[in-house]
């Protein structure tokens, strides 16, 4: 899935998913970290949108670190 594909996908959502795709989509950075607050709101007010980009961040074997 490409970047593209995976903002549209979250572009409904009310959050900033959208900044972390862009973020993460960037080759130079070897793994993505988000604050555990930042995963537990996601999980609240998006929770579908943000199992596409942790599913996206797997196929892109970008590994996810929770601070």
């Amino acid at each position: 899935m490409s970047m593209e594909e995976v903002l549209a996908q979250v572009s409904d959502s009310r959050t900033d998913l959208a900044r972390l795709i862009q973020a993460a989509a960037r080759e130079e950075w070897p793994c993505v970290v988000v604050s555990s607050q930042a995963v537990q709101a996601w999980e609240r007010r998006a929770p579908d949108a943000w199992t596409t980009v942790q599913e996206w961040l797997l196929s892109l074997d970008k590994p996810l670190v929770i601070v």
